[in-house]
């Protein structure tokens, strides 16, 4: 099934996004919409949806800015590229070398070309999608398989750092009720009274997460009464949050990935297997 993410402007062209989206699902697309992800860090999430993405669609013009930086996102994780605009005459001469669709001004009609060009077109320089089975095969991949890694969305990623704790004997407590809440889920180590709270990022490689996201996870570990708080990111830190985390009551361990898969920050806690089977929820 092709995949297919829709660059454009979300008060000027909503009418006919919604219509094209249906004829893309009608066709058999499937449609990456970061709007579904449950992420507060709007940028990662489309970023990721691109990533996983087999051709970007770009309705472009020149009050969308938004739509030439996602357009160069596509371009570097080797996807293809589709143009939609109104008048093909104003497509920057640097973006001429992609195919174009000229809307005629029945949405109906652009949206069939759209869809008959989007299956035809082909990836210039896509590699074989690789299939990973084990929850730690998949975090593996941020070095083994950063295009893999970098295309799973915010809440892929966070699914997997909760199958880890899982996999590891934890009992989860509870899962975030409110999207803006700073933690996204509560784990219980065995014989253990209070519980652990655990927040993760998916950022860009690029990025680093800051001493304010750190504040808001140790300020929400008190709140429920945990004795340590876990932030995990798909990126590295700024050096205001690490010396926070050190320094803070309770507890605030900051993993990288890496930092996970080695088990980092769990040498004074009771002892864990490597793994073991997940308990029934």
């Amino acid at each position: 099934m092709k995949r297919v993410f829709i660059a454009h402007s979300f008060e000027r062209d909503r009418d006919f996004i919604d219509g094209l989206k249906k004829m893309f699902r009608d066709f058999g697309f499937a449609v990456a919409d970061p709007a579904t992800e449950a992420s507060n860090d709007v940028l990662s999430g489309v970023i990721s949806a691109i990533q996983s993405a087999d051709v970007l669609v770009a309705v472009v013009g020149s009050d969308r800015p938004n739509v030439f930086f996602e357009i160069g996102v596509a371009v570097g994780a080797r996807k293809g590229v589709l143009l939609v605009s109104e008048n093909v005459e104003v497509v920057p001469s640097d973006l001429r070398l992609f195919p174009c669709v000229s809307r005629s001004g029945n949405p109906w009609i652009d949206a069939s070309e759209v869809t008959r060009r989007v299956a035809n077109l082909k990836s210039p320089h896509s590699k074989a999608v690789r299939s990973y089975g084990s929850v730690l095969s998949k975090l593996r991949t941020f070095i083994s398989d950063p295009d893999y890694f970098d295309s799973l969305t915010p809440v892929t990623f966070e699914k997997l750092v909760m199958d880890w704790f899982l996999e590891r004997g934890l009992c989860k407590k509870e899962e975030k009720t409110r999207p803006d809440a700073p933690f996204d889920f509560i784990v219980e180590w065995p014989n253990e009274s209070k519980p652990i709270v655990v927040q993760v990022k998916k950022l860009s490689r690029q990025s680093r997460v800051s001493i304010n996201h750190v504040r808001e996870l140790q300020v929400s570990a008190v709140s429920v009464g945990a004795n340590l708080a876990f932030l995990i990111s798909s990126s590295g830190f700024t050096s205001s949050a690490m010396a926070f985390a050190d320094s803070c009551i309770p507890k605030c361990r900051l993993l990288t990935v890496e930092g996970l898969l080695k088990q980092e920050g769990f040498s004074d806690i009771p002892s864990i297997p490597k793994t073991r089977k997940r308990p029934k929820r």
